[in-house]
């Protein structure tokens, strides 16, 4: 079984901020710690998608440079 280690940190937030996380915990029946857990992870999630998405689309541009310069295809940038 695998154990995680759990850091305490104290946060400092806008006051709007804080209000919206209470907000949404109770929206999401978790607690705070929960729902800001969750929107963390999320936003690493999303910019590992992104990464992924980045280097997909330069290896496609890649593979139809290679295609055109070969004369396979033609294709406008």
């Amino acid at each position: 079984m695998r154990t995680m280690t759990i850091h305490k940190t104290a946060l400092r937030l806008p006051k709007d901020l804080h209000q919206q996380i209470i907000d949404a915990s109770k929206t999401s029946g978790i607690s705070m710690n929960a729902e800001i857990v969750t929107r963390l992870k999320r936003s690493f999630e999303r910019d590992t998608s992104e990464d992924e998405k980045k280097r997909f689309e330069k290896v496609v541009i890649e593979v139809l440079d290679k295609m055109e310069k070969e004369g396979t295809i033609s294709y406008k940038k």
